[in-house]
This record gives C-alpha cells, structure tokens and sequence, in this order.
C-alpha cells in the first residue's frame, strides 16, 4: 500500500480507539467538567454558523468531522514520519501530541471555533492528550505494519525477477563460441558443454554448433 494512504487508513483506524479512550475519561470527569468532547463542541460551534440546529444531522457531522480528521493527520504523519524519531510506535505518540498541541493550542482559538487549552481545566486536558497518544500509538504501529507488508513484497517481487532472468555467457565464452573453438569452450564449461546454456538470451545471436553428446565432443575434437 502507498505510505500516504497507509497513513491515511491508519489515522482514520486510530481513531476508533482513541474516541473510546476519550469517552471513557470524559465519564470519569468530576460533573462539571463534563461538558460536550471537543468533537462535539467543534460540530456545534461550525454548525451554529451554518444555521444547522437538527440534533440528528449535527451527531452526523460529529462523527464524519471526528474521522475525517483523524484519516487527514494520518496522511499527514506519512509525509513526515521519517523525520521523527525513534520506533514507529514512539513517532506516532509524538505526532499524536503534535496535532493535539497545534490543534488546541493553534488553529482552532485562532479561528475562535474553541478556547485555548490553557483556559480549559487540567483534567480535561490531560483527557485530550492521553487520547491524542492512544491515536497516536495505534497510528505508528499499523502505518508500520501496512508499509512493510509493501516493502517485503516489492522485495520477494525483485528476487523473483533477478531468479528468472536468462543465465548469459561470458565474454570469453561468446568469442570461443564466435571462432568455434569449442575445446576451448568445454575447458571452461566442463564436460555437459553448453549445458544450462542451451536458450540463448533475448536479442543474441544462437550458435551455429551445439554440443550435446560426447560423440559430438569427439568429432570436432578430431578437426584440425
């Protein structure tokens, strides 16, 4: 599979656990700070501009903003994941706290969809970057995972390819063939001759002479 859209796939996996992680964390809130999950805030913020108020349509755009944003920084880490560093698993942590960070501390107060960070309680967010490392994890690992499924067969692909290419003479063997001293050949090639050399490769001119019997090695021996 292409990195970007291993990545692609695999941001858009990560969520799933990361979006249970989050709801689980959100639950164990004290009351009052139990308000929507950001997904949910971002929704209603955009969808209030838009004059969408149907409860229904707006779970819909929760879930479908909620996900396609995290497939989009999926892609996103595929284009980058190289310059991170250590294993795939810490690169994807490490994007995950990224996009959080450029997230909640960046572009959304700047468009004013949500409050900084630093205005929301400390558990909540330690909620969201505990969840953003989850997403994270689960990114690093399957990008891994599909890519080197890639790699391993683009690997088997040109084994197989260098396997069945056409065995060549040498070129030594190519003149003593041109000048038909075929003692000579036999010195190199050993008592079979041509033998394993019997198809020419594609574009060479095919012997006039072949040697395939002892009775054959004989005769020709015996010219002078």
């Amino acid at each position: 599979m292409n990195s970007v859209l291993a990545g692609a796939a695999a941001g858009f996996t990560a969520t799933f656990p990361m979006t249970g992680a989050m709801k689980a964390m959100h639950e164990r809130l004290p009351f009052y700070e139990r308000y929507p999950l950001p997904p949910r805030e971002i929704t209603e913020r955009v969808a209030d501009a838009g004059g969408i108020e149907s409860e229904p349509a707006i779970a819909t755009l929760t879930v479908l903003n909620h996900f396609g944003y995290g497939t989009a920084c999926g892609a996103v880490f595929a284009a980058i994941e190289n310059r991170l560093p250590g294993p795939a698993v810490a690169r994807g942590m490490t994007f995950g706290t990224l996009v959080w960070s450029a997230s909640y501390l960046g572009w959304l107060p700047a468009l004013g969809i949500l409050k900084p960070a630093t205005e929301h309680p400390m558990r909540r967010n330690i909620m969201m970057v505990a969840a953003h490392l989850v997403w994270g994890a689960v990114l690093g690992t399957l990008h891994q995972r599909l890519t080197e499924g890639e790699s391993m067969a683009m690997k088997n692909q040109k084994a197989n390819k260098k396997t069945n290419e056409p065995k060549r003479r040498s070129k030594a063997a190519d003149e003593l063939v041109e000048n038909k001293d075929y003692r000579g050949y036999n010195a190199i090639h050993g008592e079979d001759g041509m033998t394993g050399l019997d198809a020419p490769a594609e574009g060479e001119r095919e012997p006039e002479v072949r040697i395939r019997s002892r009775k054959h090695k004989e005769e020709i021996s015996k010219r002078p």
